[in-house]
C-alpha cells in the first residue's frame, strides 16, 4: 500500500469521525430545543449549523476528498510518462 492509498484511507477515516461528531451536534441541537438541558450563551441553531457543516465536511472527506488528494499528490503528465518509461525499462533488464 503506497502513500497515496494511505493518505486516502486516513482522509476517509477522518470523514467517518467528522460525521459522528456532526450527528452528535444535531442530536444536541434537538435535545437543547426540546429542553432536556440548557446551556448559557448557546442556542439550538448554533449546534444545528455546526452539525450540518461538520456533516458536509465529513461526507466530502468520506468520498475521498478528490481536490485535497490532487493538491497533496499532484503528478504532472510528463513526469508520469517518464516514470512509466523508466519503470518499464528497468523491468525489461
Amino acid at each position: 500500500m503506497g502513500t497515496h492509498e494511505l493518505f486516502g484511507l486516513a482522509v476517509r477515516i477522518l470523514g467517518v469521525v467528522l460525521i459522528c461528531f456532526g450527528l452528535q451536534d444535531l442530536l444536541d441541537s434537538s435535545m437543547l430545543r426540546l429542553g432536556y438541558f440548557t446551556l448559557p450563551d448557546s442556542t439550538p441553531a448554533y449546534y444545528l449549523i455546526r452539525g450540518l457543516i461538520t456533516l458536509v465536511a465529513g461526507a466530502y472527506l468520506l468520498r475521498g476528498a478528490p481536490l485535497l488528494a490532487e493538491i497533496a499528490y499532484r503528478v504532472d503528465d510528463e513526469d508520469d510518462e517518464a516514470t512509466k518509461i523508466s519503470r518499464s525499462t528497468k523491468t525489461q533488464d
